[in-house]
């Protein structure tokens, strides 16, 4: 019954588990890691992603017929829009999800999908660290199954959060919402900001459960257990 979603063949991150690119540099060939993927008849080899956004640099073994794929290069799916303009309520952004997947396939019943996917500035998952646990976009994040971004950087971030400006770190301004004050002070401690992905299958829309969260640790090996290759 869980998800875990693997690197694609190629695909180079930092130690930190972000795309080599990204932050708008490419990291240098000693700092990084490729992954790489594998499929025989037995097994499926690969890197995996945590749910919380990044790229781990442990392979792992997943026997065919106990691990299923349920999600696959040019599979269809159903793209997330976050508005501009009003808060992200969390319960009504559940009701939202469920309406959908109701909704969607009387509107296009020739479209196959059953995930949703969505990749936004708030989806970084930073913004754990610098929000608080109750705050929409914190409990919007924690619901998906998130993932880096090649080439993720904070120009969306600055362009919604401040009008595509960029104010002073020091002084820092005043007049700033719980938001505002959050990116500039994570800046200001030579931190960077960058856009993020996110998944979540129609099966497990169990909003407020954190699904994804509650079937992996947050540890480095994060529960694989016998699922590393030695």
């Amino acid at each position: 019954g869980r998800v875990l979603l693997l690197a694609g063949e190629g695909m180079r991150f930092r130690a930190d588990g972000q795309f080599a690119d990204a932050d708008g540099d490419t990291a240098a060939e000693n700092e990084t890691w490729t992954a790489t993927y594998r499929e025989t008849q037995d097994v499926v080899e690969g890197y995996p992603i945590h749910p919380t956004g990044r790229a781990v640099p442990r392979k792992v073994r997943l026997a065919v017929g106990r691990w299923i794929p349920v999600l696959n290069p040019d599979d269809p799916v159903w793209g997330i829009h976050i508005p501009a303009g009003e808060p992200m309520e969390f319960f009504a952004c559940g009701l939202s999800f469920q309406r959908a997947k109701a909704w969607l396939p009387r509107f296009a019943p020739d479209h196959l999908g059953r995930v949703w996917t969505c990749s936004s500035w708030m989806l970084d998952p930073q913004f754990e660290k610098w929000l608080a646990p109750d705050a929409n976009t914190v409990r919007f994040l924690r619901e998906l199954y998130l993932h880096p971004l090649p080439g993720a950087t904070d120009a969306a971030l600055f362009e919604r959060v401040f009008d595509n400006q960029r104010p002073p770190l020091e002084p820092m301004p005043e007049d700033l919402t719980s938001m505002q004050r959050a990116v500039l002070e994570h800046q200001r401690r030579g931190g960077r900001w960058r856009a993020g992905g996110g998944v979540m299958f129609w099966d497990d829309l169990r909003w407020g459960g954190r699904v994804y969260r509650s079937q992996w640790s947050e540890s480095a090996e994060f529960g694989l257990g016998e699922l590393l290759e030695s």
